[in-house]
């Protein structure tokens, strides 16, 4: 069953477009992946699924319900939450009051004791101010605060952003579980390995449009890889060229040779005075 739909979504920001034509589709329980460079759209178009950033046209449908143009707190109602990019909790707030900022009211498996069992390293420190805790023990706060709305989707913007590896891995080894409550994730992940080998499906981003999409285990790595950068651009041959070759500022045109349009043509060099002939 169909949760989240996105289709033909354009975004941005002022007279910035950012997102062309975007579309996708997300069932309960599955975990699609969004893969693209920095500055492919990725963060984007998460805002513009929580409501964070009005859609320019296209339509988000929640449930068969059309939320684009909902405000982000209905939407978080309605249950859609995100974790986003650099975490942004309120540093002077405890873990546990961070994560309990969200209540929504919505029903649902995840209560603050369920958190605690899913990330013991906050329960741990729950009484601490967010602002001193470790980068890998903000960012599971950060998880729990949107799992703690109870959300029918879940956004992930880079959570292995400036972490080490073990974390991550540990954050990982967590997704099954949050999918077996019958969430669905959209995961952002520039690590294309990681993200393949975490997702059902995945998607790639290039310069805002959907460039390539397919099962996770299906799709071929070197295309995907092709896909993430783009197509090199050919460079202009010589032979394309119109007009003279330039010609060095410090080389006179020869006698007789065109000059090319804009081209200053040095002065002649002096040609020094033969040395006076010395008698035998």
């Amino acid at each position: 069953m169909t949760t989240l739909t996105v289709a033909g979504l354009d975004a941005g920001y002022r007279d910035f477009q950012a997102l062309f034509g975007v579309s996708l589709d997300l069932a309960e329980g599955e975990t699609v992946a969004l893969i693209g460079a920095n500055g492919a759209g990725k963060s984007t178009l998460l805002m513009t699924i929580a409501g964070a950033l009005r859609p320019w046209r296209g339509r988000i449908t929640l449930d068969g319900l059309d939320i684009a143009g909902l405000p982000d707190h209905h939407r978080a109602r309605l249950g859609i939450a995100i974790v986003p990019e650099g975490r942004r909790l309120f540093p002077s707030l405890t873990a546990e009051e961070n994560i309990l900022v969200p209540t929504t009211g919505r029903g649902g498996p995840w209560s603050l004791d369920a958190l605690y069992d899913l990330f013991p390293m906050v329960a741990a420190r729950r009484s601490h101010r967010a602002g001193l805790l470790s980068g890998g023990e903000q960012q599971a706060v950060a998880i729990a605060r949107a799992l703690a709305a109870n959300p029918r989707v879940l956004l992930m913007d880079e959570v292995s952003l400036g972490l080490a590896p073990a974390v991550v891995d540990g954050f990982y080894r967590l997704l099954p579980r949050i999918q077996q409550s019958g969430v669905c994730i959209l995961l952002v992940e520039q690590d294309i390995d990681r993200a393949l080998a975490a997702s059902d499906r995945a998607l790639c981003l290039l310069e805002g449009r959907v460039v390539m999409a397919g099962d996770s285990a299906g799709l071929d790595r070197d295309r995907l890889i092709s896909a993430y950068f783009g197509a090199p651009s050919a460079p202009r041959s010589s032979a394309t060229k119109t007009g003279p070759a330039p010609v060095p500022p410090d080389k006179p045109v020869p006698p007789g040779k065109p000059v090319p349009p804009g081209k200053r043509v040095p002065p002649a060099r002096p040609v020094p005075p033969a040395d006076p002939e010395v008698p035998r």
